[in-house]
């Protein structure tokens, strides 16, 4: 952040006397602000967690970021594991409230730790880390994610110790043939010391603690809401589709929040940005959704389709990049096809919600799959049944479409109609107030109707 840098910049030429002898809590004691300033910078890694908690609700700029910025990177563990601590009151109230859209960025850059897993162990010698730098080889998606020069822009060299880096000693080129870097490594088969790094039992553990907070953290449906709305701010837009990234590796984020919602921010966003960064980001939310398969419905494959369009149509020279858009198109073309099935349709009525798909629009659906709909004749008028005594709107309207087309095709599901009461009910709803589910019950009555009379 420019402004941090700024103050600490101009706090470089200040001496503080006796600095050492003072104790933490001496922050707060300070009437001159560039003194609490210039202890808080020099002193970070001493201040208990306590103290900058209470720094987190200060006026001052510099020391409310600030604190922040040292309780996400030196206090990481301790944090995530106290999800009801104060912190994390703060940084919901932050994220809701906070019209500074500046210490909003900076918060959700902040917030990157808590959702990353960390291959070192925290007693990492330094001085390994700048030998291997240039054999740290960053994965498919770390490298889209840093491929552009607008990217560079908003990332620095913080960002990249922050990701889930691999040491190797290969590189991937873009022939897709693993080759030795020759000026760093002259034995490929080099071993370094696995001392350094998080045994495997250990690494599992930390990744379910994570998998299990990033559940934890978007369940939160205020927070979900606030963030869908930042994807349409430009100012926060890459640091929140950033956080929606690594939220988006655990499948179980996806039971609190809707893919439909953050497809559907996605799609708006696309259309209206021109930023390569964002589309690379987007691309790799999608190629997430991709990896876990989740069920989606037609009409937003279809809104994935046309975004994924618009991504194809922007050249680049990033060859995994574009394959990786070849790949997520092709996924999506081959979804849809998979979505028109029977099968898809009777998974989304007993999903217990009706989506406003195309099954219940279209006729030639239930003309082509006549045969096997018959199969299921029984469970669907059940469902349909079942649903119209709930009443919830939506699916309402769904289920009397759904009856409607299924009627038009096949006359002979009147008898079950009557049969299971659904009859009774379409002229109940014939006396609702909503206008629509009054035309569309009063339409489907008249047809049973009719086919009864003739």
């Amino acid at each position: 952040m420019e402004r941090l840098s700024e103050i600490e910049e101009s706090l470089e030429g200040i001496n503080t006397q006796n600095e050492d002898e003072l104790s933490a809590t001496d922050i707060f004691s300070f009437d001159d602000l560039d003194k609490r300033r210039i202890y808080l910078m020099k002193r970070q890694n001493d201040i208990p967690l306590d103290d900058l908690l209470r720094l987190c609700d200060e006026k001052d700029f510099y020391l409310k970021m600030k604190s922040i910025e040292i309780a996400c990177k030196v206090h990481t563990n301790t944090l995530r594991d106290s999800p009801n601590s104060l912190f994390w009151q703060f940084v919901r109230s932050t994220l809701i409230t906070e019209q500074d859209h500046e210490i909003v960025g900076f918060l959700l850059k902040c917030l990157r730790n808590f959702f990353l897993e960390n291959l070192l162990n925290e007693e990492v010698d330094e001085e390994l880390c700048t030998d291997l730098s240039k054999s740290v080889v960053l994965t498919d998606k770390e490298r889209m994610s840093f491929g552009s020069n607008d990217q560079q822009k908003d990332v620095t060299a913080d960002d990249i110790n922050l990701l889930n880096i691999r040491i190797s000693g290969y590189q991937p080129t873009e022939t897709g043939v693993d080759m030795c870097y020759e000026e760093t490594m002259d034995d490929c088969s080099a071993v370094f010391d696995s001392s350094k790094f998080l045994p495997y039992s250990k690494r599992y553990n930390q990744r379910r603690k994570i998998e299990d907070f990033r559940v934890l953290f978007i369940s939160d449906v205020e927070v979900q809401h606030r963030l869908l709305s930042f994807v349409e701010t430009d100012d926060l837009c890459y640091n929140t589709l950033f956080l929606f990234w690594l939220l988006s590796f655990t499948k179980e984020v996806f039971e609190k929040l809707n893919p439909v919602d953050l497809i559907g921010a996605l799609a708006n966003k696309i259309k209206k940005d021109s930023l390569d960064k964002i589309f690379r980001m987007a691309c790799l939310i999608f190629m997430n959704i991709k990896k876990h398969d989740l069920f989606i419905s037609l009409k937003n494959l279809h809104l994935m389709l046309n975004t994924s369009k618009i991504m194809l149509n922007r050249k680049s020279e990033d060859l995994e990049y574009s394959h990786n858009k070849k790949e997520l198109y092709n996924y999506i073309m081959k979804k849809i096809k998979n979505v028109s099935s029977v099968e898809n349709y009777l998974k989304e009525l007993y999903s217990g919600h009706l989506e406003p798909t195309l099954y219940h629009f279209e006729e030639s659906f239930w003309n082509v799959n006549l045969t096997k709909l018959q199969i299921k004749k029984h469970e669907i008028i059940k469902a349909i049944r079942l649903y119209l005594k709930r009443g919830e709107r939506q699916n309402v309207v769904m289920a009397l479409n759904d009856l409607l087309m299924f009627h038009n095709v096949d006359a002979s599901i009147g008898r079950l109609i009557e049969n299971y009461g659904v009859k009774d009910q379409l002229i109940e709803l014939c006396g609702s107030n909503d206008n629509e589910i009054q035309f569309l019950a009063l339409q489907a009555f008249l047809s049973v109707l009719n086919q009864q009379l003739y």
